[in-house]
């Protein structure tokens, strides 16, 4: 009688125990909301009807990303090389297998690039640094409708940060092999209180490179070598509550050498 008793206080301690879990209710993480400009107007990315993926600023410094070419680590469908050119500021997008490797300027890409909605034409100059941006976005899928020609394959936009208008300072400095140092720093003023404000950011990167040109024929040089120096000048300008105008003046200069990459040399001699 008492195992009885025993068992059945058991079970019923069990029951309330299970029964207590099956009513606690559960909590969910929150979803961050992203705003992404896809569509040209504001919109919540969970909204866009497009295949699109968006890193926002916070992810981009989480992830160590230095120019827009590493976002394709982490975006689905996105294949980022470097121009056929050997150039390190050239970049060649392909997405969901279109692209354009040739590098000449009579030819045009299959996947778009853009920086604040200005699209870069050609493959030279558009290995951007992700100096001070607010989110990048890449779009898959044809999106002539929105962005006109020469995104048959997707676009990728940048969007930078634009002057908050309060004063700030920040500064970012990486230290690595092969005499790698590159650093930037943002200067945020206002100007004229709700009126116009401005903001200042320069970038500086310098490295011996991670190859070394052993061409026969008087290469014997270090390749990949940084030695850039870049700096842009933003300004916006709220004359009313209904209107704005954003200006940027960018200036860019790259000294590196080529990027390591495979030859074949042909002796007329010896064919």
């Amino acid at each position: 009688m008492t195992n009885y008793v025993t068992r059945k206080l058991l079970n019923g301690f069990i029951f309330a125990f299970v029964l207590s879990f099956a009513f606690t209710p559960v909590l969910y993480a929150q979803i961050d909301e992203i705003i992404v400009t896809a569509r040209k107007r504001d919109e919540n990315l969970q909204e866009v009807p497009i295949a699109i993926t968006a890193l926002s600023a916070q992810t981009i410094e989480e992830r160590q990303l230095f120019t827009v070419g590493e976002v394709a680590q982490y975006v689905p469908n996105l294949q980022h090389s470097a121009s056929a050119a050997g150039v390190a500021s050239s970049a060649t997008f392909s997405i969901r297998g279109i692209g354009q490797l040739d590098f000449i300027t009579t030819t045009d890409s299959g996947v778009g690039v853009y920086l604040d909605g200005v699209y870069l034409a050609r493959v030279q100059g558009s290995a951007l640094d992700l100096a001070d941006v607010e989110r990048v976005e890449v779009l898959r899928g044809p999106q002539g409708t929105l962005f006109g020609r020469n995104t048959i394959g997707g676009a990728v936009s940048v969007v930078t940060r634009k002057p908050s208008g309060e004063f700030g300072v920040r500064g970012h400095l990486t230290v690595g092999n092969n005499a790698r140092v590159q650093g930037r720093a943002i200067v945020d003023v206002p100007l004229i209180d709700g009126v116009l404000a401005g903001k200042f950011t320069v970038v500086s990167k310098t490295s011996d490179g991670f190859g070394r040109d052993i061409e026969p024929l008087g290469g014997q040089g270090n390749l990949g070598e940084d030695d850039d120096i870049a700096g842009r000048a933003q300004f916006l300008w709220t004359p009313s509550d209904r209107a704005e105008f954003n200006f940027a003046v960018e200036y860019s200069d790259r000294s590196g050498t080529a990027l390591p990459q495979a030859r074949i040399f042909f002796d007329k001699n010896t064919a």
